[in-house]
């Protein structure tokens, strides 16, 4: 039987997220489609000048919403 593969915590998410943004040469403007609830839309508004965010599924457009 394989063995589970547990989901990583928010805190890891943000570390890749952080480590990604290590490798930006410029901060003008990030996409982040499928923002999904807005955890890396927040951290990315806060380091670019401009940020574009889409999601399609509207209950995450809601939380998105109320987090920003």
């Amino acid at each position: 039987m394989p063995r589970s593969k547990s989901k990583p915590t928010r805190e890891q998410k943000l570390a890749h997220l952080d480590a990604a943004l290590d490798r930006v040469k410029s901060f003008r403007t990030a996409i982040d489609a499928g923002a999904h609830v807005g955890n890396w839309s927040l951290v990315m508004a806060g380091r670019f000048d401009r940020l574009i965010a889409f999601e399609p599924y509207e209950p995450n457009q809601q939380k998105w919403e109320q987090l920003l």
